[in-house]
């Protein structure tokens, strides 16, 4: 392993480095304030005792606007002149992922950047379990307890309260859920079990939109073939993809040089396929960034997706009938 060490570090050495991103260091209020955009968090409680947080970024680097802040500052009459509220929008992140994944392009490219200067209140969501939904009433974060959740709980929980709280700051009724990947597996699962919650719901754009995963075929798919047993061995058994903030700085500075950008982005490349539109340039501020946390339960839940080939709530196996009051798990019904 030495001479892996050895010339590692002769290649830093030697090899011409690109400037590295100041955002690599940088969390995702600051990456915000660094473009010149305002910012604000929110914390947010859901009914089962989760903490999320919630970033906003209310107006645009040009068009201030008015965003609500409560439904009584928007009481009719109030002014003739008061601008009408910016159109509310929730961006909602995907598996292994946070809020920074609509920020870390360059203003011109990143969809978070992109809504506020169209006219947006946007709004970035943040499921449980990831860098910056960490909190519960009652358990610890590492504990069995606090990660015996999955994108359904997600689905029933998280979505509910998050939108509830933002309608409520805001004053408005409805709102637009733009969702990529596991985040519109939510939405789908939400907004098809709660009719109150999808009427509130203006329109929901989903990127990526997943409810099995059996026919993907990236490499990075085939550990989902691994027994559980050997799963639960290399992923851990509470959290997965805890953030090591050392080994994310040494990833990042390691992925600004040159040489190695294109090995890097087979970090990207491997979960989700082969792309022309990545921003090489950019890897070390993805890779500072991804992956984010999530409960181990949440990937064995999308293993039996894989496995299966069905869209269905987590199997408990002999325990179902505890969770479910029946032998067989059951199946989500999606309507439009």
């Amino acid at each position: 392993m030495m001479w892996l060490f050895v010339a590692i570090s002769y290649l830093i050495c030697t090899t011409e480095s690109s400037s590295a991103s100041p955002e690599v260091s940088m969390d995702v209020g600051e990456i915000v304030r660094y473009h010149g955009y305002p910012y604000e968090e929110h914390e947010v409680v859901t009914e089962d005792g989760y903490y999320l947080t919630l970033q906003r970024i209310p107006h645009g680097r040009d068009n201030l606007g008015s965003t609500s802040t409560s439904h009584q500052a928007e009481t009719p009459g109030s002014s003739m002149f008061c601008h009408p509220p910016k159109p509310a929008v929730l961006l909602q992140h995907g598996l292994v992922l946070e809020g920074s994944n609509w920020v870390t392009n360059l203003p011109n490219r990143s969809l978070g950047f992109i809504l506020a200067d169209a006219g947006y209140d946007v709004w970035i969501g943040n499921s449980r379990g990831n860098s910056w939904s960490r909190k519960h009433k009652e358990f610890e974060f590492h504990s069995e307890k606090y990660s015996s959740y999955s994108f359904h709980e997600m689905a029933m929980f998280d979505l509910p309260a998050t939108i509830n709280y933002i309608l409520q700051k805001t004053g408005q009724e409805q709102l637009y859920y733009v969702a990529y990947s596991q985040g519109t597996t939510t939405g789908f699962i939400a907004f098809s079990s709660i009719p109150e919650l999808d009427r509130k719901i203006k329109m929901f754009f989903a990127l990526a939109p997943i409810t099995t995963s059996s026919n993907m075929k990236s490499p990075l798919v085939r550990v989902l073939d691994l027994p559980e047993g050997l799963i639960k061995l290399i992923l851990g058994r509470t959290v997965v993809f805890d953030k090591d903030e050392i080994l994310k700085r040494v990833t990042s500075r390691l992925c600004s040089y040159t040489f190695f950008k294109s090995f890097c982005s087979l970090v990207l490349y491997l979960p989700g396929g082969f792309t022309n539109s990545l921003n090489v340039s950019r890897i070390d501020v993805y890779l500072s960034h991804y992956p984010d946390s999530t409960s181990l339960k949440n990937m064995l839940h999308w293993r039996q997706l894989y496995q299966t080939g069905e869209f269905k709530y987590y199997d408990y196996g002999s325990d179902n009938m505890l969770h479910y009051n029946q032998v067989r798990e059951i199946h989500p019904h999606l309507s439009v």
